[in-house]
């Protein structure tokens, strides 16, 4: 629906697409990550508050970042709908 007459992606496809690459890199990160703080949880046991503390920490910048990255997707989605809704609106003659 998004391709031009040269048989690319308009503006608005390349972006989303750059948005979905984005996001997944950034889900991709976090799966990799979230096993990676849960070994360190497991290998320092109860006795390190302090490396729990950080770890704890590390997973909470994870979230945020992904969380980030699926509000972006999420808002691209309502935008395109927006505008979509409103050009039937007009196009339709209300």
């Amino acid at each position: 629906m998004n391709e031009n007459p040269e048989g690319g992606q308009g503006r608005e496809g390349g972006d989303t697409r750059r948005l979905l690459k984005v996001f997944g890199v950034a889900v991709t990160n976090f799966e990799q990550a979230s096993d990676q703080l849960l070994a360190r949880v497991d290998a320092a046991g109860t006795d390190a508050s302090g490396e729990l503390v950080q770890t704890v920490r590390e997973l909470f910048e994870l979230i945020t970042e992904t969380n980030a990255r699926w509000f972006a997707i999420t808002d691209r989605m309502f935008e395109t709908q927006r505008k979509l809704l409103t050009d039937l609106t007009a196009a339709l003659g209300e």
